[in-house]
């Protein structure tokens, strides 16, 4: 978080305590942790939008991994609703990491939570 406190990595030499994801793997399970997390605070039937961009994130992919991961951690049926990709073009980003996302996109999942 901007303004809070340094975590360990790289800079400091010592990554065991690391919290980034490196790869989609801890990604996907750092998700399905979350969505077991809000898992109570859910009225039944909720609808959830949830965006993920990047440069290397293929809609195909991300849709599979986000049902898996949403299905697992909620631990019940997940329902996609509606889907849209767009390109990410002006972006508050900038201030916080100056490099341009060339073909960068987001995906936007619409779901409904059985």
């Amino acid at each position: 978080m901007v303004g809070g406190l340094v975590r360990a990595g790289p800079e400091t030499d010592n990554t065991k305590n690391d919290d980034r994801h490196r790869g989609p793997e801890t990604y996907w399970r750092f998700l399905e942790e979350a969505w077991r997390g809000i898992a109570p605070l859910l009225a039944d039937g909720a609808h959830l939008v949830v965006r993920i961009g990047g440069r290397r994130v293929e809609r195909d992919d991300c849709e599979r991994q986000l049902l898996k991961s949403m299905r697992d951690g909620f631990d019940t049926n997940v329902k996609l609703l509606d889907r849209k990709t767009s390109t990410i073009r002006k972006r508050q980003a900038v201030a916080f990491h100056p490099e341009p996302l060339d073909n960068a996109v987001e995906h936007d999942f619409h779901l409904r939570v059985a």
